[in-house]
């Protein structure tokens, strides 16, 4: 399922679901993923990454 950077709000504490939507009551959509089992430094990685596209999304609107 594709999902834009700006629609990804977080992940669960044990990584198994994305979170898209807004921060708002209703808002979330919960994705299960399969990043569980994924090293903490690709984690980390993959939070930065994230984000990074979603400053960029930013600064192209």
């Amino acid at each position: 399922m594709p999902v834009e950077y700006n629609e990804v709000a977080g992940v669960s504490h044990n990584w198994s679901q994305l979170y898209i939507g807004a921060r708002i009551t209703g808002g979330l959509v919960a994705l299960p993923v399969q990043l569980s089992y994924v090293s903490l430094g690709d984690k980390a990685d993959f939070q930065n990454w994230v984000e990074r596209k979603q400053e960029e999304v930013m600064e192209n609107t």
